[in-house]
C-alpha cells in the first residue's frame, strides 16, 4: 500500500480550509475533509487497486 492525498480547498475559499463531509455515516467517522489521491496504489490480498478519490480525517480509529 502507498499513498498520498491532498485536501481541497474549494475555489474562491479565502480562509484556506478545506471542503468537509459533516452529519455522514462512515467508519472513520461522521466528519471527513474531501481530499484527491496525488499517490494512490493498493496490492494485496488479491486486490490491486489505483485511487484518485480521497477523504481525509485528523481523528481516525479502527477498532474491532
Amino acid at each position: 500500500m502507498d499513498f498520498e492525498i491532498e485536501d481541497v480547498v474549494p475555489f474562491g475559499v479565502e480562509t484556506g480550509q478545506p471542503a468537509k463531509l459533516t452529519g455522514i455515516f462512515h467508519p472513520a467517522g461522521s466528519e471527513l475533509t474531501v481530499a484527491r489521491a496525488t499517490r494512490s496504489k493498493i496490492d494485496g490480498f488479491g486486490i490491486a487497486y489505483e485511487g484518485k478519490a480521497a477523504f481525509s480525517t485528523s481523528h481516525f480509529s479502527w477498532s474491532a
